[in-house]
């Protein structure tokens, strides 16, 4: 049980919290159990080379049994947008004070960010919430209605890109690439799901590519087991700048 006044006493009232557990992690072999929700329009929207290692991740997964049901997930650009909005005023509230006292201490592309993240007004973030609870609701019955596992897709929508050289100095402010990096992973950010990157191989030049796997609340244990699934030599990447920390640490 939640103490009183807890984030999650007030999000989800007095229902104890569900013990944490790890049901399934090891039933990787069969997973006819699994339905795996897949937004293909979503899915084709991002870089041929990630497109085409999310394709072989799913054909392995239906090889062991799971089912991959189309869904559709309306008003995602509104989603997206709520979601940038919402973090970028939690930012410039967070770094406000470091702004103003030692702005010497920040990046020319931070002060930009923190620029933007003040430049909401109250009216604005509050559409966000709305946009928020609205995102939460249109989860809850798809996973319902379509009794989903899961919902798929790739981690990134590009390729890693290269660092530029001034960045190293100047760091660098691209609002475009960023909703490209997050175009995927924003949603479970945004409405508090659970959700794990799982590698997916690396591309031609030896990127790394990823997967995405979200889970409805409280079911963790649907992530592990989908990330313990996807274990295997083949999708296992140790890009040419890898440090195994565990080894090398």
């Amino acid at each position: 049980q939640p103490p009183p006044g807890h984030f999650y006493s007030r999000l989800y009232g007095p229902t104890p919290l569900p013990p944490p557990h790890c049901f399934g992690f090891n039933a990787v072999d069969d997973l006819s159990d699994l339905r795996v929700g897949v937004y293909r329009a979503w899915l084709e929207d991002c870089h041929p080379e990630v497109f085409a290692r999310a394709e072989e991740v799913l054909a392995y997964l239906q090889q062991k049994g799971a089912t991959v049901v189309p869904v559709e997930i309306p008003n995602l650009e509104v989603m997206a947008l709520a979601h940038g909005a919402s973090i970028s005023v939690d930012f410039a509230l967070e770094h406000e004070e470091q702004r103003f006292r030692h702005p010497e201490t920040l990046e020319p592309s931070t002060h930009i960010q923190l620029a933007l993240g003040g430049g909401f007004s109250g009216c604005e973030l509050a559409a966000c919430a709305w946009v928020r609870a609205y995102a939460m609701e249109v989860l809850e019955e798809l996973f319902e209605g379509q009794r989903l596992s899961c919902l798929f897709t790739p981690t990134l929508g590009t390729l890693p890109p290269p660092m530029p050289a001034a960045a190293k100095r100047t760091g660098e402010s691209n609002t475009t690439l960023v909703m490209q990096l997050i175009q995927y992973i924003f949603l479970a950010n945004l409405c508090g799901h659970p959700g794990v990157s799982v590698p997916a191989g690396l591309s031609g030049e030896g990127a790394p590519i990823a997967v995405h796997v979200l889970a409805r609340h409280w079911e963790e244990h649907v992530c592990l087991r989908m990330a313990n699934a996807l274990d295997i030599p083949a999708f296992r990447s140790w890009p040419p700048s890898f440090v195994d920390l565990l080894r090398d640490g």
